[in-house]
């Protein structure tokens, strides 16, 4: 199996979880594409239907979702990543409501033999669980209890206060995280048509901003991590996500202080063509 970052050679872009890495068609497209890895959608232990539609919005300037973590439970997920051929690195990503559910799914993806890297997505925004990610006493549970025969990497929200993320990062940093990911979508969000009717029915209206209106936030969080993990000596891999549309972005988060820049929102406005057309500006 391939190395979970052996892709530095080629590119430093991945996916960022989305609906369009959910079915195996959908993941193979993806690992055609220049990408330099692949990742699922966030996956549960179970399959769960999600929040009602309308629960998503794109356009150019901004997107919503409130998805609520719809998918097909972890095992089918699983099958999917082992249908798509390619020798690029296969991530999972996963999402649990306690700390063993955390465990249960790092275990199954590590028994599997099909993953290479695991994001454990601690904070949707769009679902009424807690956020794991504001409570680093949490963190260091999961990070503790979870397996880590496979990197393991946090998925972090915008903008938190500078004392959660120092205490994130000292909890990364001793329990042995592979990678920092900044930053899921903005949540608590709300955009209306003139008559005031939200674009989404989901959660009162609420989904998670992402596409370019997030870019500054997800900026700003990967440069304080940056900063945070080299006070601390860390090696932890920092990936920024959030609003990438041009080659010009994927700089700004390489000159933040990112390793590697993960897409999605761009590519339900784009389509897959915006890989191609970015790699080639790189």
């Amino acid at each position: 199996m391939a190395h979970w970052l052996d892709f530095h050679a080629s590119t430093p872009l991945i996916n960022a979880p989305c609906p369009l890495a959910w079915h195996p068609q959908q993941l193979q497209e993806l690992a055609d594409s220049p990408l330099g890895a692949i990742m699922t959608k966030s996956v549960t232990l179970a399959p769960r239907q999600g929040n009602p539609t309308p629960r998503e919005y794109y356009s150019e300037p901004f997107t919503l979702n409130a998805v609520g973590l719809a998918n097909d439970g972890i095992q089918a997920h699983l099958d999917y990543l082992a249908q798509v051929q390619t020798t690029k690195p296969r991530w999972l990503s996963v999402s649990g409501f306690t700390v063993t559910e955390y465990c249960q799914l790092v275990e199954l993806a590590t028994a599997s033999g099909v993953v290479d890297a695991i994001e454990l997505n601690l904070s949707c925004p769009n679902t009424e669980s807690q956020l794991f990610a504001d409570s680093p006493d949490a963190v260091a549970a999961i990070l503790q209890q979870c397996d880590h025969t496979l990197p393991l990497g946090l998925k972090l929200p915008p903008l938190q206060a500078p004392p959660l993320q120092a205490a994130l990062v000292q909890v990364a940093t001793a329990g042995g995280a592979s990678f920092l990911t900044a930053s899921n979508t903005l949540g608590h969000c709300r955009f209306t048509d003139p008559t005031g009717q939200s674009v989404l029915t989901a959660n009162g209206g609420y989904g998670g901003l992402s596409g370019p209106a997030l870019l500054p936030a997800s900026l700003a969080t990967v440069s304080s991590l940056r900063t945070l993990l080299d006070a601390a000596g860390s090696d932890i891999t920092l990936i920024g996500v959030g609003g990438v549309q041009s080659a010009a972005d994927v700089h700004r988060y390489l000159a933040a202080g990112a390793d590697r820049v993960g897409l999605a929102s761009a590519l339900h406005v784009h389509g897959l063509g915006i890989i191609d057309q970015i790699v080639s500006q790189l």
